[in-house]
């Protein structure tokens, strides 16, 4: 799993955490509001509003990432943190950008919810029209998904977490993909999502296609994963494809 961004209050006073016990679920469930999706898709107005909209920002990124970490999970908590990943928050910054849905990707991943699965695969799917505004125009000659590379990066990672067929299959059909439909989605996470498909359980055949695939970072990172994490499949499966590989040094422990 990634490690989360540091979440400090840095400049920020967050004076609403004042209040809120760290280890209170039923507190921090407070800040993971449902009832500002407007406010979230408007980035533009005046220093107080967008000094306001960064706080709440990393006020739901830090109580979905404690969430996370305190590990009990319930119903409302998982309703509460798959909103925060479809209604991500719009910022002109990419350090915030996005920093709410992303944390509350990784807290359900780390709270196992695979009922979750279908919800984060949309959201990676999805290329939301309102990221036009906050395009920053220095890159207006990528694709309009990237500016959301952030969340979708963590949507990856909390899916290796979720094993299950669902999100098992949606990363297989993830590195089938060649780079300019990946590019449509993304910037190209072929690396990330090999990393994730090796936390599902994989047949000896699928371990081959990935050791076989098309992209160089999923055949590298495949080939170190066997290695650096060995089993009897997987040293199989390096010995049918890249035998040379085996007599590569495995990670310092």
């Amino acid at each position: 799993m990634l490690a989360a961004p540091t979440l400090k209050r840095t400049s920020f006073e967050l004076s609403s955490l004042k209040s809120i016990r760290p280890d209170s679920v039923k507190d921090l469930m407070k800040l993971l509001t449902t009832n500002d999706v407007a406010e979230r898709t408007q980035p533009d107005g005046d220093a107080a509003y967008q000094r306001r909209r960064t706080e709440r920002i990393i006020e739901r990124a830090w109580a979905a990432q404690q969430i996370g970490e305190l590990g009990r999970k319930s119903t409302p908590v998982i309703r509460l943190l798959e909103f925060q990943v479809r209604h991500r928050t719009l910022h002109r910054d990419w350090m915030y950008h996005g920093l709410d849905g992303a944390m509350a990707a990784r807290a359900l991943g780390m709270l196992r919810a695979t009922e979750s699965v279908p919800v984060l695969i949309e959201t990676f799917r999805r290329i939301d029209p309102d990221v036009k505004k906050v395009v920053n125009p220095e890159f207006a000659q990528y694709p309009l998904s990237w500016t959301d590379w952030r969340p979708k990066m963590y949507t990856l990672a909390a899916l290796g977490e979720l094993r299950c067929a669902a999100s098992k299959n949606f990363l297989k059909e993830y590195l089938a993909l060649d780079e300019t439909q990946a590019r449509e989605l993304s910037p190209p996470q072929f690396e990330e999502a090999a990393k994730a498909l090796l936390r599902q359980d994989l047949s000896g055949d699928e371990l081959k296609s990935l050791l076989r695939s098309p992209h160089a970072a999923v055949r590298g990172t495949a080939i170190l994963e066997c290695l650096d994490h060995p089993r009897p499949e997987r040293a199989a499966a390096l010995k049918e494809v890249a035998p040379w590989a085996l007599e590569l040094p495995p990670a310092d422990k």
